[in-house]
């Protein structure tokens, strides 16, 4: 029997936003979840301490010195994924985390889920929140033909050239998402307004699901007159056309 077939590598969701997954509501948790961090014993982590909140909330009462945890970012140890199921080979079922969100999802594990796939281990996802859906989904723009662009170019210039694109591509009836480095946020939206239409309607995802989060969806002459403070919050930016059943 081919060993790699009876492995399951589950993407287990994590909450959105800082208020980090200590404080994830009773109804996020689902028994699903409660079920794998009562069982893995191999992790695969954006982050230590977000995983470890995370099993605390799904119910996980034993030492963590039982479960191994694998930093899944660019400190890895373990740069290969080869190496990352060598360890799923000894330790059995495993699961990826993310900070926030769904793993693989503009988040590492990607490239470990499509070795994965090429060696028949099952991969099973898990319902949880999206930052980047959710926001289209409030957002009021088109949800049927929509890109999702991950991080701008850090470069201001290179940056510039790519929101003009995009904002083509909207005029066309594609919704464009996209994103960057929360300490970033700013220097994107003063390039929206110096590049952006300000007619062109822009929505901004910031901590969505949080207390302090919201989803907002304006004109870019309007959001001039009313620029929210995004500082190193995270953040889902959508530019697009309006749907409508006229």
């Amino acid at each position: 029997m081919n060993v790699a077939s009876s492995l399951r590598l589950y993407l287990l969701p994590n909450s959105i936003g800082s208020s980090a997954a200590i404080s994830l509501p009773d109804s996020f948790v689902t028994p699903l979840m409660r079920q794998v961090c009562d069982r893995v014993k191999l992790v695969f982590a954006e982050d230590m301490k977000s995983a470890r909140k995370l099993f605390r909330a799904c119910g996980y009462t034993g030492d963590f010195s039982e479960i191994e945890i694998i930093l899944l970012n660019e400190h890895s140890k373990y740069q290969k994924h080869s190496d990352l199921i060598d360890l799923m080979m000894r330790s059995g079922d495993a699961a990826i985390v993310s900070d926030a969100g769904i793993p693989c999802v503009a988040d590492p594990g990607s490239g470990l889920v499509s070795l994965a796939h090429q060696l028949g281990i099952e991969v099973v996802p898990i319902s949880g929140p999206s930052s980047i859906l959710l926001t289209l989904a409030a957002s009021g723009l088109n949800g049927q033909r929509f890109t999702f662009n991950g991080y701008l170019p850090k470069g201001i210039t290179e940056r510039r050239k790519y929101i003009r694109e995009m904002e083509l591509s909207a005029a066309k009836g594609y919704t464009q998402i996209f994103m960057d480095t929360p300490y970033r946020n700013m220097q994107v939206l003063e390039d929206l307004f110096a590049v952006c239409r300000k007619d062109l309607l822009l929505c901004i995802g910031c901590e969505v699901t949080t207390q302090r989060g919201f989803v907002n969806t304006m004109r870019v002459g309007d959001w001039m007159k009313k620029k929210p403070e995004l500082n190193k919050r995270p953040v889902i930016f959508a530019m697009g056309a309006a749907e409508s059943i006229l």
